[in-house]
């Protein structure tokens, strides 16, 4: 029997190498364990330092699957995720999976399943991005409001990905975004495989040394060369360049910040990302919580329990 544990938390708290540590001890005897991607930046190639990757030497001593398997022009989204992720499970029999990441809306996925893809063409969509640069978010997220309360409650007034996502799918499909969500609470799927869930934390200031540490080890090993290369191949618009990290060393390059504020400006926003991480993953009821450095032992031994269990 397939068993899958989710090693969850914000980013910088040590999932991945908590993942390897446990894999390498249950493949000393046999290749039983995997590691599968669940970061949203790490199946795409040439994007190495700036997502933290795993080394070469790391994923060939493990079986690490879903890594760096998107070429530039495409971009992964939730449902290419879900397809190969449930793909790629069903083709390798690893009896152990280790679920790595911190992308909620992806983990959210494989448990639930996925909520109905209408087609949008690209003339609704054009018609709300233009409108959100013309008029502004809050713009958008008034004529949501007008027509979807519950939906505009739950969205942000400056969030304007989501909010043209959203009234460009209740204008495809006719149908507001409630009643969609109504409609996929009573079809969703579940989880097909024995799986627990379990999530890293550390306080604030300690996660801030950590994450700061981290980004200025990216610096000193090439990540301003690694985002010039891919600038050079003219890959600018590439989605995953607008990610923490990409977006701000483009703005270094552009002369808009020096080294020093390079260097903050990411500590910023990956702390902004650690918090949005960590109440996403606060809401989930079954996820057990470990301390990233008191209780890894703890941690530990939990997986190997339920990995013990017939």
């Amino acid at each position: 029997m397939k068993k899958t544990i989710f090693i969850l938390g914000s980013t910088g708290v040590g999932k991945s190498h908590l993942a390897l540590k446990i894999s390498k001890q249950l493949n000393i005897s046999d290749t039983s364990t995997a590691i599968v991607n669940a970061d949203s930046l790490q199946f795409y190639k040439n994007l190495n330092i700036g997502t933290a990757k795993p080394t070469q030497e790391e994923m060939l001593s493990v079986p690490h699957l879903l890594f760096d398997c998107l070429n530039y022009p495409k971009e992964a989204t939730v449902a290419w995720y879900y397809n190969h992720f449930f793909s790629n499970i069903e083709q390798h029999n690893y009896k152990n999976f280790f679920i790595v990441g911190g992308s909620g809306f992806y983990i959210r996925a494989l448990e639930s399943g996925l909520y109905p893809n209408y087609e949008v063409s690209s003339l609704i969509k054009n018609k709300y991005e233009t409108m959100g640069k013309e008029k502004g978010a809050l713009h958008l997220h008034k004529i949501l409001k007008e027509i979807d309360a519950k939906s505009a409650d739950a969205i942000h007034g400056q969030d304007t990905y989501r909010l043209v996502r959203a009234l460009s799918v209740i204008e495809a499909s006719g149908k507001s975004l409630s009643e969609i969500k109504a409609q996929f609470a009573i079809e969703k799927k579940e989880f097909p495989y024995p799986f627990k869930k379990i999530a890293l934390f550390v306080e604030r200031e300690e996660l801030k040394k950590i994450v700061l540490k981290r980004i200025q080890f990216m610096l000193k090993s090439g990540f301003i060369e690694e985002v010039e290369d891919i600038l050079k191949k003219g890959q600018a618009h590439w989605k995953p360049l607008s990610s923490i990290g990409y977006k701000e060393v483009q703005m270094y390059l552009r002369g808009d910040l020096d080294k020093k504020g390079l260097e903050d400006l990411i500590l910023r926003s990956t702390m902004a990302l650690a918090k949005r991480q960590r109440t996403w993953f606060k809401k989930d009821k079954d996820i057990q919580w470990f301390h990233a450095i008191n209780e890894i032992k703890q941690a530990e031994k939990s997986i190997c329990i339920f990995l013990q269990k017939g």
